[in-house]
């Protein structure tokens, strides 16, 4: 594996438990040598695969910090309901099935193709109304799948929404579709 330490202008090769550093080059050297370790790089569509691992993590992060500030603020109870690290792994798997499928809020696409190709105000409002509607969905009937699927299979209800107006059914209400879209939006948009 090689690793680029841009501040120091080194490479460093592993291999096996041996780390090896190639001490600064020259620039032309230094572009040529960061251009083939760039190929050996795995990308889905624009990001680095180990990136996207990098932002699961931290929105799996964020997705456990969400729900038990949530469950604090409404119950008066810090639960992490038997998770054993602070993470939250499905919030990791939603955010890469929408970066597979949608790509991000000002470049959305349905899966391989664009929608928008042209790039001014009127297209980036219709691509960030587009992602926020279709994550909207994706929390709404996903909220309702999963909380059937997990009742069903360990006779434990997660959640319930009852209390919270605009609910449908007990696992999912508009305005915390809502809030998690406009969330999901904001994230996506600016932090990935």
């Amino acid at each position: 594996m090689i690793y680029i330490n841009q501040w120091f202008g080194e490479i460093v090769y592993t291999e096996g438990n041996i780390w090896r550093i190639q001490k600064p080059l020259k620039k032309y050297q230094f572009s040529q040598k960061a251009l083939k370790a760039n190929e050996k790089v795995i990308k889905l569509y624009e990001y680095d695969v180990s990136h996207l691992w990098l932002a699961g993590l931290i929105y799996s992060h964020i997705g456990y910090w969400v729900e038990n500030l949530f469950r604090l603020i409404s119950k008066g109870v810090l639960d992490s309901r038997n998770q054993l690290l602070p993470f939250l792994f499905c919030y990791a798997i939603a955010m890469w099935v929408l970066y597979f499928a949608l790509d991000t809020p000002k470049k959305a696409r349905l899966f391989n193709k664009r929608l928008f190709t042209k790039h001014d105000k009127k297209t980036n409002f219709l691509s960030q109304l587009y992602y926020f509607c279709v994550v909207f969905l994706f929390v709404f009937f996903g909220e309702i799948v999963v909380g059937l699927l997990f009742e069903k299979i360990s006779g434990i209800q997660l959640w319930n929404y009852n209390g919270i107006p605009l609910h449908v059914t007990q696992y999912t209400s508009v305005p915390t579709c809502t809030a998690m879209s406009l969330g999901v939006v904001i994230l996506i948009e600016y932090f990935f």
